[in-house]
């Protein structure tokens, strides 16, 4: 990783929709298919990766707070 990534990924915080990887446009139940795909994908009992299952269990909740899913 560059310092040029570092600093980009410091102060660019990703929306919900690039966590899920889905577009601002798509339907409820895409973005829902995207979120267990991914919940699939990264869970902490298959892969260890805790941190990206919170960030796409947070994104999801906030999607589902404004009301898109």
């Amino acid at each position: 990783m560059t310092i040029f990534q570092a600093l980009r990924q410091s102060f660019h915080a990703e929306s919900p929709f690039d966590i899920l990887g889905v577009s601002r446009f798509d339907s409820a139940e895409k973005i829902k298919s995207a979120y267990h795909r991914l919940v699939m994908k990264h869970h902490p009992d298959r892969v260890g990766e805790n941190d990206k299952i919170v960030a796409i269990n947070t994104a999801y909740a906030a999607l589902r707070q404004m009301k898109r899913v």
